[in-house]
């Protein structure tokens, strides 16, 4: 019906940003983007139930909507994507990774995490802190790159007498 529309956002009970906090958070995205939601409340960062805000699962949470909006844009599929002319020239057992079909669509289709670990598995090395580690990089990374966007004169001595009329 194209109505606004407002949902919970990357919601979870658990008290770290776990596995649980990754799972549910995931469904609540992938229910809330295919349903091209007006607005998201909560959408990102909350653990135990909106009690406790935490950087890293906000990195974290991030990246959940971006696989959940990339899934809801599905897969083009038409003679040219199917690339059965590519599928019969290479062969079974084959890849497809050198073909100019690959090259000229790889891009469209494929999504890049920033936080997940997409490396091949290394022994000896601990995984189980790696996306909590890199998430703390990109929010810390943010804070040290921030640059305070610019206001036009008065505006913030304004805002600044308005807040301490209300809240003093």
């Amino acid at each position: 019906y194209k109505l606004p529309s407002r949902t919970g956002g990357a919601l979870t009970d658990a008290k770290n940003p776990d596995i649980q906090a990754g799972m549910e958070s995931m469904q609540a995205m992938t229910a809330n983007v295919p349903g091209h939601t007006s607005i998201v409340m909560h959408s990102a960062g909350l653990l135990d139930s909106i009690l406790t805000f935490s950087y890293e699962k906000l990195v974290m949470d991030e990246e959940v909507r971006g696989m959940a909006r990339r899934l809801s844009q599905g897969l083009l599929v038409n003679q040219d994507t199917l690339a059965v002319a590519e599928i019969q020239a290479k062969g079974p057992g084959s890849h497809f990774l050198d073909t100019d079909h690959t090259l000229q669509h790889f891009k469209q289709e494929f999504w890049r995490p920033e936080v997940s670990d997409r490396q091949v598995f290394q022994p000896g090395r601990d995984y189980t802190r790696y996306s909590l580690e890199r998430a703390k990089k990109v929010w810390q990374a943010r804070i040290a790159d921030y640059t305070r966007p610019l206001m036009p004169a008065g505006v913030e001595q304004e805002l600044l007498s308005y807040y301490r009329k209300k809240f003093d």
